[in-house]
Parts: structure tokens; sequence; C-alpha cells
């Protein structure tokens, strides 16, 4: 019969027939064991020749069904698993699917636009779809087009995966597009399993791993080896990761107004580790280190407990209206700054609290007020550690708005160099802060603005 599967004794195998060799074939040239137990079965397994077939059985609105892979499957065509339609891949209304790899991998290496698994599960009713990949293992493509996916998920289920390998060898990407439940049957985050997210070095797609949709990533790794973005997360937040660019491409990118990142590390060669020039909410607890791209480029947003290391020639930070900028460190060590921050318009409630800039090869850091309210910075450390002239402590760069410097310490090793500089005239207000190393400490374009001793320790300014 088509798909028996029997043990040949001599070979030491699982043989199965197929109809399209018509002959028996070795589950090990690529045709896992696939094996099945669903909630009507009463725990007895049925077992299957190929994974779609298998996948077939566990349709049933409101089963809960769990499939088991016990060796390497090649794909010929995308696995299916979608919600609406009929026939082969669709009417999946599987209250519980669980899927484990059991170490195994399931490749897919058709040359087209094909993916390992495409996943649509809109289900609409009174409780949303469970599917998880476990076992940990491998999904696979290879020799895909522009358009191939390892796995593109969408829809309204909840989802969770561990321990896997998610990798493209050649184009395409491994895509996650996932929105909340409204029925908020949906669990708070969406846990990855600290699966790994591998791109493929002649990526045709701009994001190794894209996150959607108003849930929470945790968990998880992306190495990418493209000129492009290694992951994308979009109105959606994300903890617990590490983004590894191997090649010229950038580490992440942030899309929306309501994003939340955090606990994570970030490692660039020569681009750009964290581009949030495009909406954001926080980002938080973190650690980039660049090579000689920027390592944060920002507009707006909480910006709270960070380390920026980089070898740029412009700057490792700079940040643009932040609403909070503290306990954050910007270090360069080529001939760029190790920080600027640029208020160009009115920031209600800001902070810039406990920062610390510094540069081995030109001005540490750099501030820019031309919006309404006064930019103030307290606590802060900005030291340069070029032996030049121009090694300046900080530049004053406009001051429409104002710019006070509270508590701060403003260090030069060049004595020729300035503790406060500015290219034009500009007035700012320094209170309670060590100038140091510089003969003198402010330049002649800087204007210090009287403040009031007002005794006991206490300055009105």
């Amino acid at each position: 019969a088509d798909y028996l599967l029997v043990f040949n004794t001599e070979e030491k195998g699982w043989f199965y027939y197929s109809p399209s060799l018509v002959a028996w074939t070795a589950l090990s040239k690529g045709y896992g064991l696939v094996e099945v137990i669903r909630s009507s079965d009463n725990g007895v397994p049925t077992y299957f020749a190929d994974l779609q077939t298998a996948l077939e059985t566990c349709k049933a609105s409101g089963s809960y069904n769990e499939v088991n892979i016990h060796g390497d499957i090649v794909l010929t065509s995308q696995i299916e698993l979608n919600s609406d339609g009929t026939g082969l891949g669709n009417a999946y209304l599987f209250e519980s699917l669980v899927i484990n790899f059991n170490g195994n991998e399931v490749l897919n290496s058709q040359a087209d636009d094909s993916y390992c698994f495409n996943i649509v599960l809109v289900k609409s009713t009174s409780s949303t779809q469970s599917l998880a990949f476990t076992g940990g293992g491998k999904i696979t493509r290879r020799n895909g087009l522009s358009l191939s996916r390892c796995v593109r998920a969408s829809g309204v289920f909840n989802f969770k995966t561990d321990r896997k390998i998610i990798q493209s060898t050649t184009f395409g990407s491994a895509t996650f597009l996932i929105e909340k439940s409204t029925d908020n049957s949906t669990p708070e985050f969406i846990d990855l399993g600290n699966s790994v997210f591998i791109g493929a070095s002649n990526s045709a797609s701009n994001y190794n791993l894209s996150l959607f949709s108003d849930y929470e990533y945790r968990n998880f790794k992306v190495v990418d080896r493209s000129a492009f973005t290694a992951c994308r997360v979009r109105s959606c937040d994300a903890y617990n990761f590490e983004i590894v660019s191997k090649t010229t491409g950038e580490g992440l990118q942030l899309f929306g107004a309501s994003e939340d990142v955090g606990n994570f590390k970030i490692n660039t060669v020569s681009n750009t580790g964290l581009d949030a020039t495009n909406g954001f909410s926080s980002i938080k607890d973190f650690e980039i280190n660049s090579g000689s791209g920027q390592s944060l480029i920002s507009t707006g947003g909480e910006i709270i407990n960070g380390v920026c290391k980089s070898s740029n020639t412009n700057r490792s930070i700079f940040a643009t209206n932040p609403i909070k900028f503290i306990n954050v460190k910007g270090y360069n060590t080529s001939s760029g700054r190790g920080g600027v921050l640029s208020i160009t318009s009115a920031v209600s409630n800001q902070i810039i609290d406990n920062i610390i800039f510094t540069s081995t090869g030109a001005i540490a850091s750099a501030v820019s007020s031309s919006g309404g309210n006064p930019v103030v910075i307290t606590k802060s450390r900005f030291q340069s550690f070029y032996d030049n002239a121009g090694g300046h402590a900080l530049d004053v760069q406009n001051d429409v708005g104002g710019v006070e410097i509270l508590n701060c310490d403003l260090i030069c090793f060049n004595a020729s160099a300035n503790a406060v500089y500015s290219a034009s005239a500009v007035n700012a207000i320094v209170v309670n802060s060590v100038l140091s190393g510089a003969t003198t400490a402010i330049n002649a374009n800087v204007t210090i603005t009287a403040s009031t001793d007002l005794g006991n320790g206490n300055t009105q300014i």
C-alpha cells in the first residue's frame, strides 16, 4: 500500500512505499518518521511518512494534538497551516498543536519563493488556538529565491518555540508576524525559547527577523550575515535578546510609537547598532558594541541604563529630544564623539542625568539646545582623552532653549583644550561642577550665566 511503513532487518532501518518513486524508500533518505497523537486517539499513536500528511489529521475543531518528528525531513513544498479554506493545508481548527522536533531538521531546498512553514491562523472563536514548536532542532531554508522564508506566521494565536535554530542559507529570512488576540486569552508574552535566527549572507530581505503586532517577545538570538538589518521590532515589545551582525548590516530597527525593548545586547561590525529614529517608548538595560558604526541613534523616548561602545568617526550616540536619558554611557575610541544630545523642540518633563560621554580622538560630547525649554544635565561626566587642543570635554553648539550643567565633571587631557567649548557665542549655566585638565576651562565664546550663592550649599540659578 502507498506509504506503508516496514522495518527492514537487513538494512536496520524504516522504509516506506513511495507511490511517486514506485519503490521502497528509506526514511533516512530525507523523509522522517512522523508520529501523531490526538486527543481523540486515547494515547494510541499513528505514524506517517511525511509531515504535511501527518498534520492533516490534526485539523479537528477543538482538538489537542502532538506531532513528534523522529528524523530529518526534506520538504518538496512548504508546510501549510491555515485556519480558513478547505483542502490540503487548510481548515486547521485545532485548539492546540505541538510539533516536537526531537532535535531534527526540517529543510526546504526548493529553488523558489516558498517557505518552510506558512502559518495563517485566524480562527474566530471564544478561545485562541495554540501552536508550539518544541524539542530544539532546526528549520532551514536553502536555495530559495528572494521572497523565500524559513517561517512566516500571521493571524491571532498563541505561539512558542524553544532552543531552535531557524536559518536561511540563501536569500530569504526568518519572519514572524503575529497579532494579539482580541479575547484576552493570549499569554502576556511570546517566548521564543532562546531560538537562534540565522540569516543568509546574500539575503535579499531587508530584515532577518521581523517582530510585529502588539505582542511582547522574549528570549531569542539573531545572527545576520547580510548587508541588511538583522532585526526589526514594530508595534510590539522585545526583551532578553541578542543580535549579532557579522558583516556590514545594521543591528536593530524600531518602528512605531509604543515599543519597549530591554535587557539586550547588540554587536555590529561597521553599521549602526540600534536605529530608534522612527518612534519608540523605552530602551532599557542594554549593551551595544558597534565597531566602526554608530551605536545608537534615537528620536524621543526614554533611554535608561545602557552602554554604547564604538570606533565611529562621528559619534557613538546621537539622541534627539529624549524624554529621559538616564545612566547611559557612550564611549568612542576613534575620532568621533562619545555622544551628542540634540534638543530641537520643547520636551516636557525631560530628565538627563548620570551620563558619561568619552572620546579618545575628539571632543567628548556635544549638546545643542534649540527647543523651547532649557536642557538641564545633572551628575554627568564628559571626558576627552584626545591629546590635542581640539580635545574639549563639552561642545555647546546652540543655546536658544538654554543649557544648564549641574554637578558634572568636565575633563580634558590636553591643557590647551577647554572643558566647555563653543565655536560661536553662547550662554550656559555651569554650577557645582569640576572642570579639570584645561588651562582655560571656559572657552571665550561661552558666557557663563551668573548664579547666586544662597548659603548652606544652596545655589540659585
